[in-house]
């Protein structure tokens, strides 16, 4: 089972844009694993902000971060922040899932 990061409700797995997503039925968050991230990214179906899923770091300091009080429901470590156009999006630094 996965749970949300931000409220601990169970997430429910859905499909979304032909990728596997995570969404908690309370706060309406979306958990993104790694590679349905990834493939949505090279989709062009969605931007991000890290270097994570671009190899050219240019994008990676265009962005504010920070170490983040919430825990990637993946493998429990402290999320990374990231501040995208006025949205804060939480990366895992082990798993790489937001």
């Amino acid at each position: 089972m996965t749970f949300c990061p931000r409220d601990k409700s169970q997430l429910k797995d859905k499909a979304l844009l032909n990728a596997d997503v995570f969404v908690c039925p309370k706060c309406d968050g979306i958990w993104l694993p790694f590679q349905s991230a990834k493939s949505l990214y090279k989709s062009r179906k969605i931007l991000l902000p890290s270097k994570y899923y671009h190899d050219d770091d240019q994008y990676e300091i265009k962005y504010s971060r920070w170490e983040s009080d919430i825990n990637c429901p993946n493998d429990s470590s402290l999320l990374i922040t990231y501040n995208f156009k006025r949205i804060e999006i939480d990366i895992c630094s082990k798993c790489s899932g937001l």
